[in-house]
This record gives C-alpha cells, sequence and structure tokens, in this order.
C-alpha cells in the first residue's frame, strides 16, 4: 500500500473513529488543511503541504470513479469501505477553487440503525411522530437545515413500520442507507428518472409507504399529494425554516389549499443540539469527545391535529403547539443544552 493510500484511509478511520460527519481538504496559497465536521464544530486535523493535498484528492477522485484530470468543474462520486467492521458510504465532492482543488467527504454509516427514541430529545415527540406513521394515508412533510438529521429521522420512522409489515418504497437523489427491508429507488436524471417519473411508477407497485427524498419542484409536489389522496401514506422532506413554513412551500409549488387541507397529516422542523457534557463543563476533552455517545440529539416541532388544521383555516391565534424555540428554551432549562443552542439556531 503507497503512502498516499495510508494516508487516504488513515483519515476516513480518524474519521469515523471521532464520529465526524464530513471531512474537508481546504487548499490555501501556501498549504491545505484537513478538517472534520464533529457535531456542529468543525476541528482542523492537520496542515499538509499543497503537493500532498493534490495527490489525496486525486487519490479519492480516483476511487470514487471521477475524471482525475478534470479540474475547471464539479464533479461527484462514491465510495463503500469497511472501517472496522463497520460498513460505510462516503460521498464525494469536488469543488474547483482559487488557486486549487478543494474535496469534501460526506460520511454515512450504513450499519448503524436508531429508534426513534435514541433520536428525540423530548420523548414525547417520539410517541407523536409514531402515531402519524401509523395513519393509512396523507402526507408527512419534514424541514430543517442541511445536516439537521431528516433522512435518519425518516429511515427510523420506516424501519419501525417496517417491522409492522408495510411496503414501502424509498424514492431518493442519492439513497442514503442500503436495506434490503425496502424498495429503494435511486434518481438518475440523465436516464430521465426524475422524482415526479419514479413517484408515478411507483404507485403503480402497491406501496402501503412512500418516501420521497426532498419535494423540490411543482411536479413532484403535486404527485406526492395526489399520491396521499390516493391511500398512500407519503413522507417526505422540503426546504422550510420552521412547520408552517413548509405549508408556504407548498402554495408555492401550486398546490390548491384545498388539497392541501385534505392530505397533510403532520408537518415537522427539526434541529440537532449539542447537549451539555454533565462532566466536562464547557468544553469536553478529547477524552471523552472520542468515547462519548449521543452528543447530539433532535428537537422536534410537531405541527399535527386540530393545530393543523387551524393553521390551514389561518386561525393563527387558535393553534397550540409547542414552537422551536420553547423547546430549545425547555431543554436549555432542564440542563440538556448549553444558551449557546439557542443562539446558532433561533437567532
Amino acid at each position: 500500500m503507497s503512502i498516499i493510500e495510508q494516508k487516504s484511509d488513515g483519515i476516513i478511520s480518524r474519521a469515523v473513529r471521532e464520529k465526524a460527519s464530513d471531512i474537508h481538504i481546504v487548499p490555501a496559497n501556501s498549504s491545505s488543511l484537513i478538517q472534520l465536521r464533529i457535531g456542529h464544530q468543525l476541528v482542523t486535523l492537520e496542515k499538509i503541504k499543497i503537493s500532498d493535498a493534490q495527490k489525496l484528492i486525486s487519490h479519492y477522485k480516483f476511487r470514487s470513479k471521477m475524471d482525475i484530470g478534470e479540474r475547471r468543474r464539479p464533479q461527484n462520486g462514491s465510495l463503500n469501505m469497511v472501517v472496522k467492521d463497520e460498513q460505510i458510504n462516503l460521498r464525494i465532492s469536488t469543488l474547483p477553487t482559487t488557486p486549487h482543488e478543494s474535496l469534501s467527504i460526506r460520511i454515512l454509516p450504513q450499519n448503524e440503525i436508531l429508534t426513534i427514541d435514541q433520536l428525540s430529545l423530548f420523548k414525547k415527540h417520539c410517541v407523536q411522530l409514531r402515531t402519524l406513521m401509523k395513519k393509512a394515508y396523507g402526507l408527512l412533510l419534514i424541514s430543517g437545515p442541511t445536516s439537521s438529521g431528516k433522512t435518519t429521522t425518516i429511515y427510523s420512522l420506516l424501519f419501525n413500520e417496517f417491522s409492522r409489515n408495510r411496503r414501502i418504497i424509498t424514492i431518493e437523489d442519492p439513497i442514503e442507507k442500503k436495506t434490503d427491508s425496502f424498495i429503494q429507488v435511486e434518481i438518475n436524471e440523465k436516464a430521465g428518472l426524475t422524482y415526479a417519473e419514479a413517484l408515478k411508477a411507483a404507485l403503480r407497485h402497491d406501496p402501503d409507504i412512500i418516501m420521497i427524498g426532498e419535494i423540490r419542484d411543482a411536479q413532484t409536489a403535486r404527485i406526492a399529494i395526489r399520491a396521499a389522496m390516493t391511500g398512500h401514506l407519503v413522507i417526505s422532506t422540503i426546504h422550510a425554516n420552521h412547520s408552517e413554513g413548509c405549508i408556504s412551500r407548498l402554495r408555492e409549488f401550486g398546490c390548491a389549499q384545498l388539497d392541501i387541507k385534505e392530505t397533510l397529516i403532520g408537518l415537522v422542523s427539526q434541529r440537532l443540539v449539542n447537549l451539555a457534557c454533565p462532566y466536562c463543563g464547557i468544553k469536553c476533552s478529547g477524552y471523552c469527545g472520542l468515547y462519548s455517545t449521543n452528543r447530539r440529539l433532535a428537537v422536534y416541532e410537531i405541527l399535527e391535529g386540530n393545530s393543523l388544521q387551524d393553521i390551514l383555516a389561518n386561525k393563527l391565534k387558535k393553534a397550540k403547539y409547542e414552537k422551536l424555540p420553547q423547546l430549545v428554551n425547555k431543554a436549555i432549562a432542564l440542563g440538556y443544552v448549553k444558551e449557546t443552542e439557542y443562539e446558532r439556531w433561533l437567532r
């Protein structure tokens, strides 16, 4: 094994060991940085020569079947690895920058399946989410910033429903967690397999639940609503800052108010918050950071039932549900998280 191969595998092993979600190789004029995203913190692992960084990037590009010679446009690829008996999927992306190429790697563990009880900070949200998933039909939307755990939440809920013998089809771009438990479809727009086309085809395969990776255009939104109207439970993500914002997004996509009212069963907005360490105080030691588990949990703003219907009917004052600022403040008051979490997410 060459020095570059050893170096590349060592970086990935270190990132997995420290529970990093991303690896970045960042170019500068005189050197390059290797950084890890651990929790919400960007940690510099080391500084290396530009020539070594370019060799590393070329090696990752080669292993993920990218064009090594192409440095003028962004490229995307993927790579599967086994790190200490754990199956890992790596999503690798390059970006042409001045003066050199930059590379980012998203780490997606494949073996780990967390229950919703292991994900949620407040246990009452687990009950609410599982109750929504028991519905025979309807549209459930989950929103939140990038890397806030939306897909992890959805997979957790889907695995719970699979244990109840429900037929599940997922439509994703790309598939984040490969499993034999569901029928999984990966979008390939070059081949004409868009979200809309895949969703239309999935309806003919007798699904109980359809998961759409993201509602990103008007056609997908309309077909998702149609699927919910015809007796399917549809769960998807959508870009919105809070639960009520999901309704505005559907309207922007041209969905009729009556259709929205008839199909929506729940709106969820989530944030991943860093837990306060009960032992280390302000900042964890390296040992604690390396071996502790569940350093982040999700807070869910859930809009459902009568409160959802009140919002849809523009009875805003009548709608009563706990919003994200209230939930994060409650977590701070109970000592679960630090005040900085409120400032980071909600100010």
